[in-house]
């Protein structure tokens, strides 16, 4: 289940779920460690822009503070 976030200037950037121990692909883009909220949205706990997903987001050093902050899964989005 995808969610989509707006800019302020109105552009969209679209982002999935994904397990952080997920095989992450060498693909660029955003990406957020994020807690859902009991009415359903999501809390940004840390955002990030990397090149490769693959060397960005595996031992990352902010994940376990993100999942001591309630953080489940990593929400992610190639551009």
């Amino acid at each position: 289940m995808s969610t989509v976030w707006k800019r302020i200037d109105g552009s969209t950037y679209e982002f999935s779920p994904h397990r952080y121990e997920s095989g992450w692909a060498d693909v660029g883009g955003l990406y957020l460690f994020a807690a859902r909220l009991k009415n359903g949205d999501w809390n940004p706990l840390f955002i990030g822009q990397s090149d490769s997903f693959e060397y960005a987001i595996p031992n990352h050093e902010k994940w376990p503070w993100a999942v001591l902050l309630g953080a489940t899964p990593v929400l992610a989005g190639a551009v």
